[in-house]
């Protein structure tokens, strides 16, 4: 990020808080932390309110991964206890062949299917 550019973005900024580092980082497509570096640096922010901040943003994002991990096992629990129907299974199955081969060449697969050209296993690799 070049210094001239920062200086000038923050240079009638006083009280700084997560929304203002936040459009900062934002703006020089850098992380929140990188941001409050360069304040840092810049003699902008106190090296006290740099440690503060980091780590309110490291439990913030220790407390998010671990919802994260909760909510992941608990769709994996989900989906055991409800297992699909085997006509859901096999119509969401026809659907992704169809998206993946489109109209004309399914088609023709299961035209060749019905007349008896290709086997059901053959078939199945389609």
């Amino acid at each position: 990020m070049p210094q001239e550019t920062f200086e000038i973005k923050v240079k009638d900024i006083g009280n700084w808080d997560d929304r203002k580092i936040n459009e900062l980082s934002k703006y020089f497509k850098v992380s929140g932390e990188v941001i409050l570096r360069k304040l840092l640096n810049s003699n902008k922010i106190s090296s006290n309110y740099y440690n503060l901040k980091k780590e309110e943003w490291e439990k913030n994002y220790i407390n998010k991964s671990k919802i994260r991990k909760t909510n992941k096992k608990t769709k994996s629990s989900e989906k055991k206890e409800s297992p699909k129907s085997k006509q859901e299974y096999y119509i969401r199955k026809a659907s992704q062949a169809l998206s993946r081969n489109g109209n004309f060449y399914t088609n023709l697969i299961l035209e060749a299917y019905d007349s008896k050209l290709i086997t059901n296993s053959t078939l199945a690799d389609f």
